[in-house]
């Protein structure tokens, strides 16, 4: 008992503070004689308010408990409101006026609360108002199976997966939650969302179903749109890194491919080190754009076959820059701009355009640089043929440490060395 009015109080001669805390059995013998703590127990499962008609001792042939109404004000709280001994007729009027409070919150709930025998029809014994709005059937058509049961206005292809979920539920003791169609009276079809539990009490032989129907038409078509605008969003955004990849190539023939190719070597040696799937992705992109500020070098300078002298050596250094300055103004959900301008950074500090050393460069970043040289060194350049796996692995293993992250180094490896094909 958490509180009581002073009614009930007089009427059981106590005071409240012998009956705030105490449980309401104990203070009210007739609630368990007369399925009082059953009813309390079923309201607070289900949500659905509950009416217990009179009870008599058969003793004194008086009633005990008289029209008991059940309801759940929230998700821990019970209310129970019953008529006392007094026979005035003030009384019966509170009694009509709580009961038709009662009535008129049960018609107005956004939904249908329901009670049901659990068999093939679902033969509605308890219905709520609600039902006209949903299906365009008043109650009493449905109860009793007057003039069609419930599993007539189930989608003939549902009905099926909808006794099994009841029943599973029932063998497991446990509440049961399940989405299906319905077909109205007017012939359209609407989704529903179904919650409630099998009921059976002791000494019955009869199973009942108690719960709650909400119409979720609206709520499943939107979320479908939703989905729909996310694959499409998904592809544009696809359409556009790949566009973008595309555009460096062209500028650039000779590295034609370079930038896919260090793209799926980064994604892989991601997946190596365990990290995780999102991340892979996300690394993969980066690799794929990496070399983007390379559209703001000259073309003859990209495809130069001699080597580069110093001015033309700084102008390359601009690119990690230069992309990252374009990709910072894209909104890809991660931060691009910055692995894009620290692919060239080395562990030692000896790279460029920052010089930043170790943990200062992100763990994505130090996985691009890695897989940018192993794809460099092993294909072909203007100022040099390929040099194949083994000297890409060399330099890689060789430089651990110093230029490239050990554990970036030792996946990497460990992939080349064990079939990796770009």
């Amino acid at each position: 008992m958490i509180d009581a009015n002073p009614a009930a109080l007089e009427t059981e001669g106590l005071t409240r503070e012998a009956a705030i805390g105490m449980d309401l059995e104990h203070l009210f013998p007739p609630a368990r004689e007369f399925s009082v703590m059953d009813g309390v127990r079923r309201v607070s499962e289900t949500g659905i308010p509950l009416h217990i008609g009179s009870k008599h001792n058969p003793e004194t042939r008086s009633e005990i408990w008289r029209d008991v109404s059940i309801s759940r004000l929230s998700s821990n709280v019970i209310a129970i409101v019953y008529n006392d001994f007094d026979e005035s007729s003030e009384a019966r009027k509170d009694l009509k006026k709580s009961k038709l409070e009662l009535d008129r919150l049960f018609s107005n709930l956004p939904g249908i609360a329901f009670r049901c025998k659990n068999d093939k029809d679902w033969t509605m014994e308890v219905l709520s108002g609600g039902l006209v709005d949903l299906a365009g059937y008043r109650p009493e058509e449905i109860i009793g199976n007057k003039k069609l049961s419930y599993a007539d206005l189930i989608f003939s292809e549902d009905r099926e997966k909808v006794w099994k979920s009841v029943q599973e539920s029932f063998t497991r003791d446990d509440h049961y939650e399940i989405e299906y169609r319905i077909v109205t009276k007017s012939g359209i079809v609407k989704h529903v969302l179904e919650r409630g539990k099998v009921i059976k009490n002791p000494g019955e032989d009869q199973s009942f179903v108690e719960g709650f129907i909400s119409d979720i038409t609206d709520l499943k078509a939107a979320k479908i749109e939703i989905e729909e605008s996310k694959e499409r969003l998904e592809n544009t955004f696809k359409s556009t890194v790949n566009a973008l990849s595309k555009i460096t190539e062209i500028r650039d023939p000779y590295t034609s491919g370079h930038q896919r190719r260090v793209g799926l070597l980064a994604e892989a040696v991601s997946r190596k080190m365990g990290l995780e799937r999102k991340l892979c992705e996300n690394i993969r992109i980066s690799g794929l754009l990496h070399d983007i500020g390379k559209l703001w070098i000259p073309s003859e300078i990209l495809s130069k076959p001699g080597k580069l002298n110093k001015i033309e050596m700084e102008m390359i250094k601009e690119h990690p820059r230069l992309g990252s300055e374009v990709l910072k103004e894209i909104e890809f959900g991660f931060p691009i701009a910055e692995y894009v301008i620290q692919h060239h950074e080395r562990m030692d500090g000896s790279g460029y355009p920052n010089r930043l050393k170790g943990e200062e460069i992100s763990l994505p970043a130090r996985i691009i640089a890695v897989s940018d040289v192993v794809e460099a060194i092993s294909s072909h350049r203007p100022y040099r043929p390929a040099l194949g796996l083994n000297v890409a692995i060399e330099e890689i293993t060789s430089g651990a440490r110093t230029l490239y992250d050990p554990s970036v180094t030792r996946a990497c490896v460990d992939l080349l060395k064990n079939g990796f094909s770009f």
